[in-house]
């Protein structure tokens, strides 16, 4: 049964941004045969002499498991309806779990496996004070309409298709499943030492998840350290910007603007990013009618967010 978010998890997807969103999904009940894999690669595949190929080495047969959470902690909110105003705070936490079936790789990228979304699951307490003087408090915990499903993803003929196994996707989530499922593709494939590069406009959606349009701004990312071990080679990025844009709503879109910075370890020969932290700055504002009534919805907070990856 799909999950419909409500005006109080408006900002569930900001909050599910950055350090390597890899989220999957589509529409079919049957299961990809899974075929032999391939022998494993030692070594990370390298680009020009003095570079890095921060894509890494996929290693087909294995299976890529990415943690991410985060929280939104007492975020100012500010709500108007009419003639009246609440004033409040609201402490948004979320947790994710994929495990991602490397099925085949080709040219060093991954192009078929398979995607179980093992967690998806958003906590929000939000505390308000009404206009009689009294104090509210809601705490409230959802299931996002991917936790527990499993999509079959495939890169055919330059273009990526994602079939959800079992029931059909609400409308939404359809749509949200046009976008590419991983982003390992995102990374410089050639780069050296203290290099930087500019992620604008539509790739800014790698940061942000569906639902968001970036209309404004930009993050640079750069390589600021590689830790040769004798079994893989580690690289140290640092990512920083600011955007801005809207997000959708059931009750039309919302301004935001967001502030980011980021610190990412990512293993070359396993091709993922074992671990991950961020802060940054949320602000979405709006105005709308409900009930008849005009509305307007403002709310400011700092973000944290941690990742976890390993190889199986």
């Amino acid at each position: 049964m799909p999950i419909h978010r409500r005006r109080s998890h408006c900002f569930c997807l900001t909050a599910i941004l950055a350090l390597a969103c890899e989220t999957p999904p589509s529409t079919a009940t049957q299961r990809l045969v899974k075929p032999p894999p391939r022998p494993v690669e030692r070594q990370a595949k390298r680009g020009p002499p003095g570079t890095y190929n921060l894509r890494g080495t996929p290693l087909q047969g294995h299976t890529r498991r990415t943690a991410l959470s985060f929280e939104l902690e007492a975020a100012q909110l500010t709500a108007k309806a009419g003639p009246y105003t609440f004033t409040g705070t609201m402490t948004l936490s979320g947790q994710t779990t994929d495990e991602l079936e490397i099925h085949v790789v080709e040219e060093g990228l991954i192009r078929s496996g398979r995607l179980s979304h093992v967690l998806d699951k958003t906590t929000s307490t939000m505390r308000m004070n009404l206009p009689d003087g009294t104090v509210e408090t809601e705490t409230e915990e959802e299931f996002g309409e991917l936790h527990g499903r499993t999509e079959i993803i495939d890169f055919t003929a330059g273009r990526w298709t994602r079939k959800l196994v079992g029931a059909s996707p609400s409308a939404e989530l359809a749509g949200d499943l046009e976008e590419a499922p991983i982003e390992d593709a995102s990374y410089p494939a050639a780069i050296k030492l203290g290099e930087s590069w500019m992620v604008t406009g539509p790739e800014l959606r790698r940061w942000l998840g569906s639902g968001f349009t970036a209309t404004t701004g930009q993050i640079m990312s750069t390589l600021t350290k590689v830790e040769a071990f004798p079994a893989e080679t580690i690289v140290t990025i640092e990512s920083a910007g600011e955007f801005g844009g809207t997000m959708r709503d059931e009750n039309g879109d919302l301004a935001f603007t967001m502030k980011l910075k980021v610190t990412e370890r990512r293993s070359l020969e396993r091709a993922l990013e074992i671990e991950g932290s961020g802060q940054g700055t949320l602000e979405i504002s709006g105005a709308y009618v409900e009930d008849r009534l005009p509305t307007s919805l403002s709310m400011a907070g700092p973000i944290t967010i941690k990742t976890k990856g390993a190889l199986y």
